[in-house]
């Protein structure tokens, strides 16, 4: 009598492998998996959550400013708007999307805002003059690099485009002020605090 033939197993090279070892490849691929999703969410995997700082025209303080037309094309998931403005002008009219941080709080906002993707400040002074000011201390003060300027400010951006949460007129929202004069004497005593207290931190030859 003919012996018959055993069917040969399927997939017999992966089945000579422990288990433990299979185990372990499994483990190791969603791992992978989970990492580039987590990096994925910081924005690490995506080129263009910092393109703006590439982008902007380099000025004084380590800051850049850059047009609502080149933050518009960057596409939203790419930035953070942030409005410096005072609370009252921020309730009256803000861009969709933005993170109130008027000046005088700057001190206990700055440490939660977002670093995986570029951080827009804006105003609505002539010639940027406090989210100028506020990119400036969020560089020196807080060593953050992931920022930009908003040139023509909030009502720049709704000319090119973009969203605010209310639509009265850019006169109405003007009326509201910029912040510029009422939060800065006392945010550059608070400034200077700092910078001074830094620099006696760098002078101790305890640390």
């Amino acid at each position: 009598m003919q012996r018959a033939v055993p069917r040969p197993k399927a997939f017999p090279s992966i089945l000579r492998f422990p288990r433990a070892a299979i185990l372990a490849v499994v483990v190791a691929v969603i791992f992978v998996g989970g990492f580039a999703a987590g990096k994925d969410a910081q924005g690490i995997l995506h080129p263009n959550r910092h393109l703006l700082e590439r982008q902007a025209q380099p000025l004084a303080g380590g800051v850049g400013l850059v047009t609502p037309e080149q933050v518009i094309a960057v596409g939203k998931d790419n930035y953070r708007l942030v409005d410096v403005r005072g609370r009252d002008a921020y309730d009256f009219a803000h861009a969709v999307g933005a993170i109130a941080m008027p000046e005088a709080e700057i001190d206990t906002i700055a440490p939660t805002l977002p670093t995986d993707r570029t951080l827009v400040l804006y105003c609505t002074c002539p010639d940027e003059k406090t989210s100028l000011r506020a990119a400036r201390t969020l560089a020196g003060v807080y060593h953050l690099s992931n920022l930009v300027v908003l040139k023509g400010g909030m009502l720049a951006y709704r000319a090119a485009g973009g969203g605010l949460s209310s639509d009265a007129t850019d006169s109405a929202i003007e009326h509201q002020g910029c912040g510029c004069t009422v939060n800065s004497p006392a945010f550059k005593l608070w400034v200077m605090n700092n910078n001074a207290k830094a620099a006696a931190r760098r002078l101790s030859p305890f640390e």
